[in-house]
């Protein structure tokens, strides 16, 4: 795992634009996850949009951050890569953001999940944790 963390910390160093998306649904460790991928990344200068194509649930609204997670993307926006969070296959995204996703050239997947399809072209898969954000905090 220390390579692949190690692969996913020089990814996130040489891209500047990052499109950060969670599964259809979200449950907190989704939510929480996406918020502390967002902020780590800006902190570093980096330009990067959370997005969830259903929304932050009201029962995780009072999360600080939870604000600055889309609903809706702009088809406009250009993104040098797509961080997938918690998603064992492109389609568990959803569908209202898969043309942008698909115009992203480079793909990271960050996910628990024992059945994940790999599709990325970074796979930072652990199935034996019990939370994404257990990986998002390495």
């Amino acid at each position: 795992m220390r390579n692949e963390l190690k692969e996913l910390a020089e990814a996130l160093n040489e891209h500047q634009s990052f499109l950060l998306v969670s599964h259809i649904d979200p449950d907190g460790d989704a939510i929480g996850s996406l918020i502390a991928l967002r902020t780590l990344l800006e902190r570093k200068g980096k330009k990067a949009v959370a997005y969830d194509q259903d929304g932050v649930p009201e029962i995780y609204r009072f999360l600080e951050g939870s604000t600055t997670i889309q609903d809706r993307i702009s088809g406009a926006e250009k993104f040098d890569a797509v961080v997938f969070v918690e998603c064992p296959n492109v389609e568990r995204a959803g569908e209202k953001c898969s043309r942008i996703i698909a115009a992203v050239p480079f793909w990271i997947n960050i996910d628990h999940h024992l059945d994940n399809s790999r599709f990325g072209r970074l796979n930072i898969v652990d199935s034996g944790l019990s939370a994404i954000g257990e990986l998002i905090y390495e």
